[in-house]
Parts: C-alpha cells; structure tokens; sequence
C-alpha cells in the first residue's frame, strides 16, 4: 500500500514538471533582449559626427547599456551642408535634423550621417580685430536743429539753444540766458559776481555789462542799450539782438514761427 503511495506520488511530481516545461519552453524560442548595444557611426565625408550620453557630456564610446538614450550631432565642414541620418542596412532615412537623439532598446544598429557639397560654397567670414581701422570723419556732418522748445526760440548754427530758464520780451527787445547764447556764438565768457558784471570776448571784440546798467562798453567805448540786462530765476539774460550785432552776427526775427535766427556777418580775428 505504502509503496503505491510512493508510485503515486513520483507520477504526480513527474506530471507537474512536465507541465512547467511546456508552458516554459515556447518563451525560450524567442530571442532574449541584449544586455548592451553597439552603434556603429558611418558617415560621408564633409562633417564630423559626435556623440552624447544621456547626461549631455561627449563620449567615444560606442556601447551601451540598452535603455540607454543617447544624442548624434552632426556638424558639417565648410562648403558642406547636412542631409540627414539614414539606417546604413535598409538606406531608410530616419532623421532630419542634426541633432538626433534615440533610445537603444533594440539589438546593435549601423547610422548613417550623409552630407552634401554645396554648389556655391559661402565665403568665409574674415573677423575684424583690433586695432578697427579708423574711421574718416565727415568733413561736412548735417546739422539738425534739435527739439525746438516752447515759446521764443532761438537759432543759432542750425541749432536750437536748449535754455533751462526761457527767453523774455521786454520793451519789443528779447532778452536770453547769457552764457549758453554766448558759448554757442563762440565767445569767451567773463561773469564778475562781485559787480554782477557779464565779459563776452571774440576774436578783438570784447562786450561788458552790467545788470541794470542802460549802457554797455564795447572795445572800451558805451552804447546805449534799449533794455539793460537783468536777473531771472538765478540767470543773467542779456539782449540778444544786441550781444549778436556787435560780436558780427545779425539776428533775424520771424514773427510767425517765434524763432530769432542767428547768422554770422564774417569771420572775427
């Protein structure tokens, strides 16, 4: 009885082992996965082809450990142009960009980089380093008058004169700041704060007065003055017809437009 149980129990194990290897051996007919990947790189010549690991850093190496995702880049030479990557066996065009980027989950692959000869290859670009050649300056510059301000505008050289305290009209005379209008007439400029004194000289021309005072000196000799100079906001205004007249300017005034023109009689020496 004993040993029929034995007997028994051999043939049960026998059966069960049996099964395991029927349900088993079909998945052995299938190929087993890789457990590395080999990429062989074959390109055209007219570039250079590099490769990336899947942490961005350049390598050598050829192998890799499948479920890898590495990066191709393709860089053309000069006079060259890149066409695309192909699969070396089928010829079957897989990529389009330079850049191409795979996952290895598959067995070893062959790519292919092509490049193309360009017909009219482009001209190189030379870099200028210094020292920059130098620059010829414009011996006859434009001139622009600039933003025109509000109110009495005054023209002197094309330009206008950007007064921080405006023009006044007194007795029919205008009377302007007088340092940025001598300065732009080329005159020396002398302020004697202590007798409230303005000294324009240019060339053999020299103009004093003094605020308040009727009269001016020109060369040492008195003229009368229409309107004296006076103080306003912090700012000595002088008469400009005055000022231009005797340091050779003539002084133009256009009612429509606001503007007092400047221009020079002669040259001064």
């Amino acid at each position: 009885m004993r040993t029929f149980k034995g007997l028994k129990r051999a043939l049960f194990l026998t059966l069960a082992l049996t099964l395991i290897l029927s349900i088993s051996a079909p998945a052995l007919a299938y190929p087993l996965v890789p457990v590395s990947v080999h990429v062989d790189i074959v390109y055209y010549p007219g570039g250079d082809v590099y490769v990336y690991d899947q942490y961005g850093n350049r390598t050598d190496t050829r192998d890799f450990v499948n479920g890898t995702r590495i990066t191709l880049r393709a860089v053309p030479r000069y006079g060259y142009e890149f066409v695309g990557w192909y699969d070396y066996n089928s010829g079957e065009q897989v990529g389009y960009e330079s850049e191409y980027s795979l996952t290895l989950y598959t067995y070893d692959i062959a790519l292919q980089a092509r490049f193309e000869e360009l017909d009219y290859p482009p001209q190189p670009i030379t870099p200028i380093t210094p020292p920059y050649p130098p620059v010829t300056p414009d011996p006859h510059p434009p001139i622009y008058p600039g933003v025109r301000p509000p109110g009495i505008a005054v023209l002197i050289g094309g330009r206008y004169v950007q007064y921080d305290v405006p023009p006044i009209t007194e007795a029919s005379r205008t009377l302007v700041p007088f340092r940025l209008t001598l300065e732009a007439l080329n005159a020396t400029v002398g302020w004697d704060d202590a007798t409230q004194t303005v000294t324009a000289t240019r060339g053999q021309i020299v103009v004093r007065l003094t605020v308040g005072e009727n009269y001016a000196y020109v060369n040492g000799n008195a003229v009368a003055l229409d309107v004296p100079a006076r103080i306003v906001s912090d700012r000595t205004l002088v008469p400009l017809r005055f000022m231009a007249e005797n340091l050779g300017f003539n002084a133009d005034w256009n009612p429509q437009t606001q503007t007092i023109t400047i221009t020079q009689i002669a040259a001064i020496h």
